[in-house]
């Protein structure tokens, strides 16, 4: 049991390791999937920011710059918006909505055409030409934020005509630029090729906001579980800087790119099995002591009937055989040595009664046939038949039964019943003692009681008393023995008569059993 017990525990404690490591496992494996998954967002967001950038600069603000710088080359002043919007040029490029305000701003005489609004004008006039002087003369650095009042602005200039100290620009509208974020998303898919059957743009969140507002925003809303929001970077280019870039996956998309998609971070699962585990170990341990009372109990039962088998069959043989070669000097030695065998064929007769009658009550097959019977006589023939047992114990059998009750009964099985009883009380009483047998109708039942005057039954006890092979401690340690199944049989066949069966405290200070039968 120790052995088995310990295995048991060792298993227990493995299964307890297994399940944290799977835990871990578990939120390793999601920790990677997350970094996996942050990792390809942010690549697709830079890639959506390169290409919104290349929108900007070249399918907006190029091709507006360019016409502005022809229209002055050619007349000295800024065309207008809507003669720059009407060139074939900007609408070719579909950058017609760009342009918000053109001005050209000469710092030779501190003017702007046409004139601007006093704290736009007074900002142009103060810093443009510095900032100008201090960037590259090409590329897309010529774009400045400006933040005022009523928000951000996005200004864009031309340094054709720096060396004269005159600057044309213009203001570019933020609905102009959100066109051109959503038109360099749909010129391409986001995912790459090997995804593109698969996935597409609504699979993706991308948005663009600075200073709290939203320049661009696809639909949905930002996950961070399966996405990532970095500043944008300044080495890439200055028409964005400072803004927030948020970039997520739709779970299908996640799906996809990672096999299997993000794990879950619940262990309820892992706990739940370990709980499993835990409750399949308890009930294992419970089993394996269990089986080991049935063995000692089983081992309880063979010598207990080896010793009820052999004590009459002792009996018998012996004065068989001294009957056999005539050793017996009187008459009344020789009824006495038929008597003995008599009295113990009827022992080893109700022992084989009791164990034929317990086998049928385990495999279900105990059957009573009810029949109406007087239990005053049937219990009478049954203390007859018992008192020859009870004589050889010195105990006097006294049944008290002056009524006819009648009862549908089974003869035998009320036989049974009785000798059981008359059993268990000779068994256990003191020598000499007298047994009182009642038996008497109350209510609806018949009630037959079994008094004896041995140490009587614990209260706690007197219900284990009928269970199959109990027996109480005090009795472990005494002389006394016997199979375990009597009361078991008693119980069985009450119940199968619809009865009731107790023990109460005796009248002369031992055990009374009570059976009742209905009527």
């Amino acid at each position: 049991m120790k052995v088995i017990g310990g295995l048991l525990s060792a298993a227990l404690v493995l299964a307890a390791v297994m399940t944290w490591r799977t835990i871990i496992a578990e939120r390793e494996r999601r920790l990677v999937a997350e970094r996996a998954i942050k990792a390809y967002a942010a690549m697709i967001a830079e890639e959506l920011v390169r290409r919104t950038l290349f929108e900007y600069e070249y399918f907006g603000f190029a091709p507006v710059r360019q016409e502005i710088v022809d229209g002055v080359d050619r007349t000295g002043r800024v065309p207008s918006v809507d003669d720059v919007r009407a060139t074939p040029f900007v609408r070719n490029r579909e950058a017609g909505s760009i342009p918000e305000r053109i001005f050209l701003a000469d710092f030779n005489t501190r003017t702007v055409e046409p004139p601007l609004p006093p704290e736009l004008q007074q900002w142009v006039l103060q810093h443009l030409e510095r900032i100008a002087r201090s960037r590259p003369r090409i590329g897309s650095d010529q774009v400045i934020t400006l933040p005022f009042a009523d928000g951000e602005h996005f200004l864009v200039y031309a340094s054709a005509f720096l060396d004269e100290r005159r600057i044309p620009a213009f203001l570019v509208r933020n609905d102009g630029l959100r066109e051109l974020a959503g038109r360099a998303l749909e010129r391409r898919s986001p995912f790459p090729a090997i995804f593109e059957q698969r996935l597409t743009q609504r699979d993706l969140f991308f948005s663009i906001s600075r200073a709290g507002r939203v320049l661009f925003a696809t639909p949905g809303r930002f996950d961070p579980t399966r996405g990532k929001r970095m500043m944008m970077p300044s080495a890439i280019a200055t028409t964005l800087r400072g803004a927030t870039i948020e970039c997520s996956l739709s779970p299908r998309a996640v799906a996809t790119v990672v096999p299997g998609g993000i794990p879950s971070s619940h262990p309820a699962a892992s706990i739940a099995m370990l709980i499993a585990t835990a409750g399949v170990f308890g009930a294992l341990l419970i089993v394996v002591r269990r089986a080991r009372q049935l063995d000692r109990v089983r081992s309880d039962f063979v010598a207990g009937i080896s010793h009820e088998l052999r004590t009459p069959l002792t009996q018998i043989r012996m004065f068989a055989e001294t009957l056999s070669l005539s050793r017996l000097r009187s008459e009344s030695d020789r009824q006495r040595a038929l008597e003995i065998i008599r009295r113990e064929t009827a022992r080893l007769a109700n022992l084989v009664e009791n164990l034929l009658a317990f086998s049928q009550g385990e495999r279900g097959e105990l059957r009573v046939v009810r029949i109406e019977h007087d239990l005053c006589a049937l219990v009478g023939d049954a203390v007859n038949s018992f008192s020859a047992l009870a004589a050889a114990k010195q105990n006097t059998l006294q049944l008290c039964a002056r009524e006819p009750c009648v009862a549908p009964v089974d003869e035998d099985a009320l036989k049974q019943i009785v000798l059981n009883l008359l059993d268990n009380a000779v068994r256990y009483g003191r020598r000499g003692q007298t047994v009182v047998i009642e038996v008497a109708p109350a209510d609806s039942f018949v009630r037959i009681a079994v008094d004896d005057e041995g140490a009587g039954i614990p209260a706690e006890e007197r219900d284990r008393v009928w269970i199959k092979f109990y027996r109480m401690d005090r009795d472990r340690e005494t002389h006394h023995t016997g199979s375990g199944i009597g009361l078991a049989v008693v119980q069985d066949i009450v119940e199968k008569h619809g009865g009731r069966y107790f023990v109460e405290d005796g009248r002369r200070g031992g055990a009374r059993f009570v059976v009742e039968l209905p009527t």
